[in-house]
């Protein structure tokens, strides 16, 4: 028998009814996603309901296996609240070793990493990744911008989160002067992360 519920069998929150968004917003999902100065934004999708999903189609096919080699059955109590909490992964352990930490919002960038976001270009919007000192150079390589890894501030990624605006600024400066297609071909098998943001201006959608 399996049971999918908002807040499981058990609990203080046992009653309460729960969609995605609900859960999302009590569980912490919310906390972390929209822009770094803006207020909590659900996900664009309902993926606290699709991950739960995935979850406990894991917990059907486990206890299937457990029937055909012991004869008995399970019992599945999977909840939105509790697949959205351990979604959190890195962030919901960090919160338990040091509960006074908060990575907070950041839009398309990353908390721990720099740089690693969208930058706008001359007709829309790229994401890199330079996840690490080797992409880092591919990405000034890439963008004419050699003598960036000649400056300390810059030197690795500790250096890099300290002087984040500085650094953004000035990428957005060179990503502007193309367009994203250009920008594709540029890093095309270069060895660094990066993808077109596909999106429809607000304005055209009604």
């Amino acid at each position: 028998m399996c049971l999918t519920t908002g807040y499981g069998q058990t609990g203080p929150y046992a009653l309460r009814a729960g969609y995605d968004v609900m859960v999302e917003a009590e569980m912490g999902l919310m906390h972390i996603t929209g822009e770094h100065d803006g207020p909590p934004v659900k996900v664009g999708v309902a993926i606290t309901d699709l991950s739960t999903g995935l979850y406990t189609c894991n917990s059907i096919l486990a206890a299937l296996l457990h029937r055909h080699k012991t004869g008995r059955g399970q019992h599945i109590d999977a909840c939105l609240s509790d697949v959205q909490v351990a979604s959190l992964a890195n962030i919901a352990s960090s919160a338990l070793i040091d509960s006074s930490s908060s990575p907070g919002r950041w839009g398309t960038a990353h908390a721990s990493i720099v740089p690693y976001q969208g930058l706008r270009t001359k007709d829309g919007m790229i994401i890199i990744g330079a996840g690490n000192d080797r992409q880092f150079e591919i990405l000034c390589n890439c963008i004419g911008r050699p003598e960036l890894l000649n400056e300390s501030k810059f030197r690795d990624n500790s250096s890099r989160l300290e002087n984040r605006q500085e650094l953004i600024e000035l990428l957005e400066i060179e990503f502007e002067k193309e367009s994203t297609g250009y920008w594709l071909d540029v890093f095309e098998g270069k060895g660094m992360p990066y993808a077109a943001v596909k999106y429809i201006p607000c304005s055209k959608v009604r």
